[in-house]
């Protein structure tokens, strides 16, 4: 047995979860998370929430409170619709309560700045708003894309993944005050030169298993030169850059972030005691799976491969990006109100039936979209066909009853367990076996009520397995009750669903109603 270490792209704590969000690498992690566990392997699924990203300041001031309280708040509120939908990792780091999340980000900082792989530009050029009288960074700066001509805040491209230059954006606008008398000023930053690892990146590319279109998209990066990535920023908010003569100096959540993931992999190893190492994910015996949105396959794959070599840990090769999840064909919308809220949609319908369908129809390797009356056309097909299931696992077998499994559910469950494996994952070829052989054909199910108990029992067991990582609620009482649970991880594979959660408990005084 291995072991495996999961993870999703941290939220930012800006607002809710829609489904879109949801069928991303939300689900995609857990699915895998799940998948792994029940083959007996040792994994980690860990997270944490981006609370010192420039995102919660905007939304704090939308919401005209502090950056704090909406971190908190919507932080709670992201933690419960994950776990109304049974995404939770087994554990959830919150940087702004466990002041561990800052020191291992302060660690990983001064090891490459003493080594001198963090440099001083005091002359960085930056966007900044006559109005507002600041620099704009990230998503405090929005225009288009230079590469795609797509609407880009200043970071990456959410539609090609392009980073964007500090000052690269055209027709630029602040999105505090909408202003668009937008100049370039100059101020110090630090800065970590990627492109002399480039031939390295480039080696390590061979052996990673994305998506088609980002290994595409990681070709045609490491064609080029890479630009430096500047790795701080003024203000008032996030971790600070511990430096002396860098006060109001902060850094970037995009380089910190595989510190946040290093923490929280650490904090459940503390708490659950899955590996011998320390401090897991710098361990060479630890597999890595991580699960992300196309947009952050620059900070995943390149960035944080290079703070690993040069950091000296083991480079992570299994990366499982997806594409936009759309709703009737459009893409969610919060500012047209176009989106269906986790929170909200949840408590009406089944989070296995509801996982089990956007990981059919889920944005894998392209963009695809959820319907809510296919979803409730399917939701029919699928309580009847898992009924139909039950039934026939409880029946009384016939006089001509055969001892074999049928050879049919043999060859599902093994279709299946190939699409669970990480160097092969697709949730969706896992769901789609399911469907046409389970849900919406009963030939497998005829064959299984002419089967001897031993058989029925047998294949069974062997589709709930199968079943599992996408419905894993009804599939876990199952297995409890077929005696499987000394294999399986209940705290890791069954989260029940908590109450919504609107006012913060890390300051009872401030709260926030949304």
């Amino acid at each position: 047995m291995s072991n495996f270490i999961v993870t999703a792209a941290p939220p930012n704590p800006n607002g809710d979860l829609h489904l879109g969000h949801l069928a991303g690498p939300f689900l995609t992690a857990d699915i895998v998370a799940r998948a792994l566990a029940l083959r007996g392997h040792a994994v980690s699924h860990v997270g944490y929430i981006d609370e010192h990203s420039s995102y919660v300041v905007r939304r704090a001031r939308e919401l005209s409170t502090d950056p704090y309280t909406a971190a908190a708040v919507l932080g709670d509120r992201i933690e419960t619709t994950l776990t109304q939908a049974n995404m939770r990792p087994a554990t959830v780091a919150r940087p702004l309560r466990d002041p561990s999340h800052d020191r291992r980000v302060h660690e990983g900082f001064t090891t490459l700045w003493d080594a001198g792989h963090i440099t001083v530009d005091s002359e960085a050029q930056v966007f900044s708003c006559t109005t507002c009288s600041r620099p704009l960074y990230e998503c405090e700066i929005r225009g288009i894309c230079p590469f795609c001509d797509a609407a880009s805040d200043g970071i990456y491209c959410e539609q090609c993944g392009n980073p964007q230059l500090p000052t690269g954006l055209i027709d630029p606008r602040c999105t505090r005050c909408g202003g668009t008398e937008i100049t370039t000023t100059r101020h110090r930053r630090l800065i970590l030169d990627i492109e002399p690892l480039r031939p390295q990146l480039r080696e390590i590319l061979t052996a990673v298993t994305p998506r088609p279109r980002t290994v595409d998209y990681l070709h045609d990066q490491l064609s080029r030169p890479l630009a430096p990535v500047p790795i701080s920023r003024l203000g008032n908010y996030g971790v600070s850059v511990p430096l002396p003569d860098w006060e109001g100096h902060f850094l970037d959540t995009w380089f910190s972030g595989v510190f946040g993931y290093i923490n929280a992999a650490d904090l459940d190893n503390r708490r659950r005691r899955r590996f011998d190492a320390a401090s897991p994910w710098q361990d060479e015996h630890v597999d890595v799976v991580e699960a992300f949105g196309f947009d952050c396959s620059f900070s995943h794959i390149i960035l944080w491969n290079a703070v690993a070599l040069l950091s000296k840990w083991p480079v992570r090769l299994n990366y499982l990006s997806n594409e936009f999840y759309q709703l009737d064909g459009l893409k969610f919308s919060t500012s047209r109100g176009h989106a269906i809220w986790g929170a909200d949609y949840l408590p009406t319908t089944s989070s296995d039936i509801l996982r089990f369908y956007m990981a059919l129809t889920g944005p894998e390797t392209r963009a695809s979209s959820f319907s809510e009356n296919a979803y409730q056309e399917f939701e029919g097909r699928y309580r009847h066909a898992i009924g139909e299931l039950f039934r026939i696992a409880t029946a009384d077998a016939g006089p001509e009853a055969t001892a074999d499994v049928p050879s049919q559910v043999e060859a599902v469950v093994e279709q299946c367990e190939q699409a669970y494996r990480p160097h092969t994952f697709s949730a969706r070829a896992a769901a789609t076996v399911l469907t046409e052989h389970v849900i919406d054909d009963d030939t497998l199910r005829r064959q299984l009520e002419t089967a001897g108990p031993d058989a029925r029992r047998a294949a069974f067991e062997a589709l709930v397995r199968a079943f599992h990582p996408l419905s894993p609620y009804w599939t876990t009482q199952q297995l409890v009750q077929l005696g499987r649970v000394p294999s399986i991880d209940l705290d890791a594979l069954v989260r029940p669903a908590t109450a919504a959660t609107t006012a913060s408990p890390h300051d009872p005084a401030r709260t926030l109603t949304l």
